[in-house]
């Protein structure tokens, strides 16, 4: 198999042991990525949520079916195979499990988490279990006043019975019965009714006593864990203002930069126009030399041709003295 992190083959019974020894911060990548896409079940959320660690596998990416235990021994497991349940089981793998994860963790940063833009609420392993023996603590206690109520209407019942019985009593009293025994009768029937009341006052006392024990055990929680809150709420007042003034800090950058940059393009502008104004220049005294040059052309044309005149004179003098000293001569 090819590791997912650095792409080194491997066997894969050895495949987990590379990555806990070589890819700590490859996993730690994968699980921030997992959390920042928002899924509901990650390794992350469910560590900061306190979940059991026999409950947090690191599932891969790259294999479909397939995820990592980090024990003692590590080891590749897929959905078929369910040895992983025994594996769990085994209390020092799960402690290296756990280690392994926190060890992934230590490579996050708080910049990280902020960049995910995900609330973070941590919980520890202590807060969780105090919220389950409190709803166990309610649930009793819900069935307690279940049961009291119970015992209350069943007394009601009983009451009202007996005062149906009280009033046959006073209807029967001039009855061939005898007043002893009617006295028997009204004795026994108090008797009963003081018997309910007794239970009634026991069953009260116990409830109070439920009640008590309940609302003492909420605000030991309260206070147990009222320090954990203020440095939670205190962590979150830090992230968010170093959130904020890296926001600042980011805001500012950028306005500076699009300064700077308007800056580099107004020096451009202005040596382009320069250079624009330079060219014109050249191009005006190139065209003033141009004008010059055929100016002083015009002027030198004419006293060329009047010399060529001049000459073409002197030697048609100079043939006729000749034509004439040849005519002397003969």
């Amino acid at each position: 198999m090819e590791c997912e992190f650095c792409h080194t083959p491997s066997r894969k019974d050895y495949l987990a042991q590379h990555i806990r020894t070589k890819c700590a911060n490859g996993v730690a990548k994968l699980l921030l990525k997992e959390w920042a896409e928002g899924m509901a079940v990650t390794p992350l959320k469910q560590y900061l949520d306190a979940r059991p660690i026999q409950n947090i596998p690191i599932h891969s990416q790259l294999y479909d079916d397939v995820f990592y235990w980090f024990g003692v021994e590590p080891r590749v497991f897929d959905d078929e195979d369910e040895g992983w349940s025994k594996y769990t089981d085994n209390e020092e793998n799960r402690k290296a499990h756990e280690a392994f994860l926190r060890e992934c963790l230590s490579h996050l940063s708080v910049l990280d988490l902020i960049d995910v833009q995900r609330a973070v609420h941590i919980k520890s392993a202590e807060h969780t279990d105090l919220q389950r023996k409190y709803m166990a603590l309610k649930k009793e206690v819900e069935e307690d006043k279940k049961e009291t109520r119970e015992e209350l209407e069943a007394r009601d019942l009983h009451i009202q019975r007996l005062t149906r019985e009280l009033d046959d009593m006073r209807e029967t009293m001039e009855s061939s019965e005898t007043i002893g025994e009617l006295r028997q009768r009204l004795h026994q029937a108090e008797v009963m009714k003081a018997s309910y009341g007794h239970r009634l006052e026991e069953v009260t006392s116990t409830l109070a006593r439920i009640e008590s024990e309940h609302d003492r055990q909420i605000n030991d929680i309260y206070e147990a864990h009222r320090t954990r809150r203020q440095e939670s709420e205190e962590l979150y007042n830090k992230l968010f203002q170093q959130h904020q003034a890296l926001k600042k800090e980011n805001e500012r950058l950028q306005l500076s930069i699009k300064k700077e940059a308007q800056k580099m393009l107004d020096k451009q502008e202005k040596e382009r126009q320069k250079e624009k104004e330079k060219a014109r220049k050249a191009k005006e005294k190139l065209k003033e030399e141009i004008a010059l040059a055929k100016m002083k052309a015009r002027r030198s044309t004419p006293k060329k041709k009047k010399k060529h005149v001049s000459s073409s004179s002197e030697s048609s003098s100079d043939s006729d003295s000749s034509s004439d000293s040849s005519s002397d001569s003969d």
